[in-house]
This record gives C-alpha cells, sequence and structure tokens, in this order.
C-alpha cells in the first residue's frame, strides 16, 4: 500500500566524529550498500554489490560504478550535471560522485544527503565537503536552488500514494524560481516475464 520504503537504520548519533572503525561496524550490520562502498573508498574492498528482489533476478552493481567521473557518466546524469544551478541539494547522493563533480567541476555548493553514515563517510572520503545524514523526509534544510535526485531518485515515494507527500516535501526545500532534476526507472519490464509481454 502506502509504505513508504524502509530508511537504513539509525547510525550512532554522533557519527561524524565516529571513527571509520565504528562506521563500518555499524554498517556490516545494518547497511551493505553503505559497508561497499566505505570500504572501496578505504582501498581495501573492491568486491561488487550483488542485489536481488521479488521483482527481480540477481544483479551486478560494479562498486566502480559509484565513484565514476563525469565523462563516465550515462548522458542523463551528464545532463543533470549541466543543469543545477546555485545551492544543490543531492538526495540519496550515496558515495557523493554527483556531488564531488558539482563541488568541483562546477563550484557549486552542495550538500550531500543520505539516509547510509557509511556512504557519507566515503564520500568525505573522496573529498565532498557538506554532508547530511537524515532520512529525506525528515530533513530540514535551507531553500535549495536545486533539488537533485539521480540513479532512480524518484524511487524515494515508494508508490504514487506517496506523491503529495513528496512533493509538499519539494515544496518546502525549493527556493522560489529553482528545479527539480530527478530520474526514475520504469520497471514494468520487470512484470513481463513471457515474450509476448
Amino acid at each position: 500500500g502506502d509504505e513508504l520504503p524502509e530508511a537504513a537504520p539509525e547510525a550512532p548519533e554522533d557519527w561524524r566524529s565516529c571513527g571509520v572503525e565504528e562506521v563500518v561496524a555499524h554498517a556490516r550490520d545494518t547497511d551493505q550498500f553503505g559497508l561497499a562502498a566505505l570500504q572501496y573508498a578505504l582501498g581495501v574492498s573492491e568486491e561488487d554489490l550483488y542485489t536481488e528482489t521479488n521483482i527481480s533476478e540477481l544483479d551486478v552493481l560494479p562498486i566502480k560504478y559509484l565513484f565514476r567521473s563525469y565523462d563516465e557518466m550515462p548522458t542523463i546524469e551528464r545532463r543533470a550535471m549541466d543543469l543545477c544551478q546555485g545551492r544543490v541539494l543531492d538526495i540519496g547522493c550515496g558515495a557523493g560522485t554527483h556531488a564531488l563533480h558539482l563541488q568541483e567541476a562546477r563550484g557549486l555548493p552542495v550538500t550531500a544527503l543520505d539516509n547510509s553514515a557509511a556512504c557519507l563517510r566515503a564520500a568525505q572520503l573522496t573529498g565532498v565537503k557538506d554532508v547530511a545524514l537524515a532520512d529525506f523526509f525528515g530533513f530540514e534544510g535551507e531553500p535549495y536552488d536545486t533539488l537533485l535526485m539521480l540513479m532512480n531518485g524518484a524511487g524515494i515515494c515508494g508508490t504514487l500514494a506517496n506523491i503529495d507527500r513528496l512533493m509538499a516535501k519539494f515544496q518546502r526545500l525549493l527556493a522560489p524560481g529553482g528545479q527539480i532534476l530527478l530520474d526514475s526507472s520504469d520497471l514494468i519490464y520487470m512484470y513481463d516475464r513471457d515474450l509476448d509481454g
């Protein structure tokens, strides 16, 4: 029904002052995605991520993909990077590849938001300066000129039943004249198991 995607379990309140070992220990039990990103950023593992859901088969995500450069990004992501302006909120930033490009190559002020302390620590290790640990719907920040949600960012909505809640949150976070740049995936192909659709 109307359930939102489950947020990652709470990180230690003082995650910024925790040593990397504490963040890794927390992620090991609660955040495999963040753990993989952090271990890659630390140079201790290049192990790929394997995902499988009740609507998809086993899939492999090379961990290096989370740390790709602008030139390695798909066309839609490069276009979004080019369209960003003013203060940017990178929602669901993961390892921070988009935030890092906007900060370094474009000189834009960017806040990288994620609910994974391990991902945010990985983003910091790569050079992202401003990170915020929070669930998107619980995040309170100053208005932004660009809200950026890439890599199936619209999926944060969960279901269409939550679209009003999502739009209300956008309205609270978006500065006058601001823009929302997001992408999503059409998952209908996952339900079409036979050749005839």
